[in-house]
């Protein structure tokens, strides 16, 4: 099921997450202060504004309590930042997301109503967008254009079933090869191996194929 997110401020940051939570088929609405950047993404995001979100009028007409999510991603500007979060926070936004220059930017966001800090870049950006999109992908690397390994949870209905009764690589056409398990890693997988509830997998293959298990 589609989400829907509030992304304030469009630099890389920004406009890197907008765009794949986008591509990701979420609903979207990508504001920022300055024109440029909110042209800048207006053909890859359905949803843009131009907007000071600094002022308490505009956001309250922003509804950002209907939102999943608000990403402030305006890092530069301290003080608006924190403006932002704190106006976003008492008009009831769900969770808030900002992005933070150093760990004392950091501390600041979280006591005025972040509810989770970043201290990202572009990477990070497509990071948060996919963890977003998928709760059950907990860290992932990108091999390629097309590939990756995936830190993910158990689907529910692998639990109490085995590898090889599952059959992954046949009937989702990836590899399990490390399960976490208890805060230990095991590498020593065979076709008997039992997977239980609480396990987090670590799968290969291509991403559309991890996309499919993220959303079982």
């Amino acid at each position: 099921m589609a989400k829907s997110f509030l992304v304030i401020g469009l630099g890389r940051f920004g406009s890197s997450t907008a765009i794949t939570l986008s591509k990701l088929g979420n609903e979207v609405m990508a504001v920022d202060r300055q024109m440029s950047y909110v042209n800048a993404i207006k053909d890859q995001v359905m949803n843009v504004a131009q907007c000071d979100m600094t002022n308490e009028t505009v956001v309250k007409s922003m509804g950002v309590n209907e939102f999943d999510a608000v990403i402030i991603a305006v890092g530069s500007d301290i003080r608006a930042s924190v403006l932002t979060t704190v106006l976003c926070a008492e008009h009831g936004a769900k969770h808030i997301i900002c992005k933070a220059q150093d760990e004392l930017h950091a501390k600041l966001l979280q006591k005025v109503g972040a509810t989770k800090v970043v201290l990202p870049e572009h990477a990070a950006g497509e990071r948060l967008a996919k963890s977003l999109d998928m709760e059950s992908v907990l860290d992932f690397l990108n091999l390629s254009e097309n590939h990756s390994i995936n830190e993910m949870m158990v689907p529910e209905s692998w639990i109490g079933k085995t590898l090889g009764g599952v059959n992954v690589r046949k009937n989702y056409e990836v590899s399990v090869f490390a399960i976490r398990r208890n805060n230990e890693l095991m590498i020593s997988l065979s076709a008997e191996t039992e997977f239980c509830a609480g396990d987090i997998i670590v799968v290969v293959g291509e991403n559309k194929r991890l996309e499919r298990i993220a959303k079982l």
